[in-house]
């Protein structure tokens, strides 16, 4: 039995690798599996990690064998220092590499642990909108993920394998996962068709038909494939990468994949955010076949542009992502930097409102306006009519009170009432003693 797999197969509690107990797998990566682990030093638990796990064979090849060879080992600790130097809050943390003298032939490779969803999964949940995402998101992710490239290119790695399934959201952020040895650069150059020459001399290796189911195609093409009338002969070569993600230089030439292919591949992840198809998938719809378009897989033409296929993206930013997955190199941009600047100069772009939208705001603010002017105006007729009112209720009861003799607080007996308007009576003869017997007799308006 290979060495990983013995291990795999041991039962839940006594799964250990090293410091690290394995309880249950995450997914697989590439080659390797992806396990939930603990590290325990004693009885103290440290902290909780994943680990990719690796089965080589004595000869540095991936899946069998008993040992790892030292020109091998050597290559995946140099590798595994060069993505430990990758600090970037958009990248998945790698803390080590980890060996067990009791599961030789294994190599761990341990990183954080994200809880979060990955990208394929948010888009799946969005079957209801056709699998898209809506253009905000997708600025977020494409700024998250240039901005991961342009550390990873810096530290001299190439992904690989970039795609929805490989970019994790984990507490509102997007982080990109799954390097190990997917990011290791080959060492050998690509060979050629019967003999050598150029990368862009080389005759096709791969004749890809149009219709061809994309699960078939995912299946199959992990490694490289002559497809002829429908069946598949598989070669020796390997092709980095998820079929439809893949840069169509790679697919056609078997050239490594180099820092422009990871662009490629972001575009493509882009590209089906945006519209809900890869590009090879969408140009087949449009064609009315099922499944994926071949020349748009091996590059023989261009992808439809996305605002064709989503004509509600805004045209900038549909243009970036067009310039993404172009099938030649050249037309793409130069680096992972370029990016992002021009991300972040579209997010700029498309924060502030359009022409139409100004129209629109202004419009909702002079209805807003005659709104407020027409409650104004009701509000003072209102309280100008209430104000009238009062004023003449206030006028009548001053005559009256001047007539009783009485005023606010003053609560008289019958008899000096009687008396009190008696000699009112006598003192009001003559208009010119009003104010005077208004003084003496307090008789002031009762206010309302």
């Amino acid at each position: 039995m290979l060495p990983l797999q013995d291990l795999l197969d041991q039962p839940d509690g006594s799964r250990k690798f090293g410091a690290f107990v394995l309880i249950k797998q995450l997914g697989k990566g590439g080659f390797a599996p992806v396990w939930l682990a603990k590290e325990v030093h004693g009885t103290t638990e440290l902290r909780t990690v994943a680990i990719k796990l690796f089965g080589l064979a004595s000869d540095g090849s991936l899946g069998s064998g008993s040992h790892v060879s030292n020109s091998e080992s050597q290559r995946i600790l140099e590798e595994a220092r060069a993505i430990c130097r990758v600090e970037h809050p958009n990248v998945v943390r790698f803390h080590s590499i980890a060996y067990d003298p009791a599961h030789d032939g294994i190599v761990g490779l341990v990183m954080e642990y994200l809880d979060g969803t990955a990208l394929d999964q948010k888009l799946r949940l969005r079957r209801d909108e056709g699998y898209k995402l809506p253009v905000a998101d997708v600025l977020e992710v494409a700024s998250a993920m240039a901005s991961a490239l342009v550390a990873v290119h810096k530290a001299g790695l190439v992904h690989r394998d970039i795609k929805p399934g490989n970019i994790m959201e984990s507490h509102g952020v997007y982080k990109l996962i799954d390097f190990g040895l997917a990011s290791i650069k080959h060492h050998k150059d690509s060979e050629t068709i019967g003999g050598s020459g150029s990368p862009a001399m080389r005759a096709p290796r791969i004749a890809i038909v149009d219709g061809l189911a994309f699960e078939t195609m995912s299946s199959h093409l992990g490694t490289v494939e002559t497809w002829e009338q429908g069946l598949f002969r598989a070669t020796s070569h390997v092709v980095s990468g998820t079929p439809g993600y893949q840069d169509p230089v790679c697919v056609q030439s078997l050239s490594p994949a180099g820092a422009s292919s990871d662009i490629y591949s972001l575009g493509a992840t882009l590209y089906e955010c945006l519209t809900g198809a890869l590009p090879a998938v969408a140009a087949a719809r449009m064609d009315h076949l099922p499944g994926v378009k071949a020349e748009v897989i091996d590059g023989r033409v261009s992808p439809l542009s996305v605002c064709t296929v989503a004509p509600e993206v805004p045209p900038s930013l549909g243009k970036l992502v067009d310039s993404l997955v172009s099938p030649k190199p050249a037309d793409r941009p130069h680096s992972a930097e370029e990016i992002a600047r021009n991300l972040e100069h579209l997010r700029q772009q498309l924060s502030e409102p359009t022409t139409r939208e100004r129209i629109d705001r202004a419009k909702v603010l002079v209805r807003r306006g005659l709104a407020y002017w027409k409650m104004a105006t009701l509000i003072f007729i209102v309280v100008g009519a209430i104000g009238i009112y009062f004023a003449m209720n206030t006028k009548l009861s001053y005559q009256s009170e001047c007539i009783i003799g009485l005023r606010p607080g003053i609560r008289d007996s019958a008899e000096d009432s009687r008396k009190r308007t008696e000699r009112l009576c006598d003192m009001l003869t003559t208009p010119s003693r009003l104010e005077q017997t208004i003084k003496k007799f307090s008789l002031y308006p009762r206010t309302v």
